[in-house]
């Protein structure tokens, strides 16, 4: 199978988006917020508030059934700083895994 660079640190496998970085067994410890079935905006929504209750450097994990969290949630990602460290979809739920601020001055 080969990949293809899409961002610095960011490959696409597939139907996944793979921060380099990151261990597999970190993807695991995420904090998980579950917006399945919510329309846009409310996965947004409720990314935003979990960013702003958890602890600066928080690997949080969200699903998504909206076809437009996808444009949402990357633009976010890269309007805020927080980084977006890999992107999946299967079976119809779509999941990001996003990376809180280490700075507690990040707009949300």
């Amino acid at each position: 199978m080969h990949s293809i660079t899409l961002f610095p640190r960011l490959t696409m496998v597939a139907d996944t988006f793979l921060d380099n970085e990151l261990e597999s067994h970190c993807w695991e410890s995420a904090v998980s917020i579950d917006a399945r079935g919510l329309p846009c905006p409310q996965p947004l929504l409720a990314l935003r508030r979990a960013l702003r209750n958890s602890a600066p450097g928080t690997l949080l994990r969200i699903q998504t059934t909206d076809p437009a969290s996808q444009r949402d949630l990357a633009s976010f990602a890269k309007l805020s700083g927080q980084p977006l460290l890999r992107v999946e979809k299967q079976d119809g739920v779509f999941s990001f895994w996003l990376r809180s601020k280490l700075s507690s001055a990040s707009p949300q």
